[in-house]
């Protein structure tokens, strides 16, 4: 019997402990690591009216509008470079302005950090990335154009939204988000009664004045470049009874 006992001891102590040749896994001391690399994200700002703003990762910059290249990772070293210039930029969020439309650009950067030779045994610590961006006219941004879409609550009432550079003081206009909603070109500054900002596939609006039909409409929109389809997701209506909306149009 105590023969038996101590058997069945033994095995106990042996489920307990398990075999002794497993040893536990060790954590990959590499795992979410990755060489020195560059890498490159262009953003463009868009403010909202309450002067809050966007920013909307785009590689098409309309001229005149706050851009920043910024590196992804956080490096000892940037220099920025836009080819073609010989002027150098040493921050890892550079802010720049084009005022001309230069079309197609390449932007360079190059980083340096202190390499990880444990995990990376070939990395020198030095990465440079390219990535090309196009600077264009605002009349020649892809969100221009004429929406033929409809309210996602109502897919059989078809309508027509238009955004239109007109440059002056009227800058990019939304027309007929509203059914009528078309400030007559006889207002010179159209963000007295209607704030419009955008970048190339995105646009905040915001009603600010309740004539022409607009019913202060209040929202933003982003086009799928890729298939030309436009979703405006806002509000409108009185002030005390706003309902909301989604558009969803195709550029014709």
């Amino acid at each position: 019997m105590k023969k038996i006992s101590f058997i069945i001891l033994l095995a106990a102590l042996f489920f307990l402990t398990g075999c002794p040749n497993d040893d536990p896994v060790k954590p990959d001391p590499c795992a979410g690591k990755k060489p020195v690399t560059a890498e490159i994200k262009i953003m463009q700002e868009v403010r909202n009216a309450d002067t809050a703003s966007n920013w909307i990762e785009t590689d098409t910059i309309s001229i005149d509008k706050l851009v920043i290249f910024e590196s992804l990772e956080n490096y000892d070293f940037y220099e920025w470079q836009i080819l073609g210039d010989t002027t150098r930029y040493y921050k890892r969020r550079q802010s720049f302005r084009f005022y001309e439309p230069w079309g197609e650009l390449t932007v360079r950067l190059i980083v340096r950090s202190q390499p990880d030779t444990l995990c990376f045994p070939t990395d020198d610590g030095i990465d440079t990335a390219f990535k090309k961006i196009l600077v264009v006219k605002k009349e020649d941004l892809a969100l221009n154009g004429s929406y033929l879409g409809y309210h996602e609550s109502n897919p059989l009432d078809t309508f027509t939204v238009d955004i239109v550079f007109e440059g002056g003081n009227r800058g990019m206009v939304i027309y007929n988000i509203n059914r009528g909603c078309f400030v007559p070109k006889t207002v010179e500054v159209l963000q007295t009664y209607m704030f419009v900002d955008y970048s190339n596939h995105y646009i905040s609006f915001k009603g600010n004045v309740g004539e022409f039909g607009c019913e202060l409409p209040s929202g933003r929109g982003v086009l799928d470049i890729s298939s030309n389809t436009i979703v405006i997701d806002y509000e409108s209506g009185p002030k005390d009874d706003r309902k909301q909306y989604k558009f969803i149009g195709v550029k014709k």
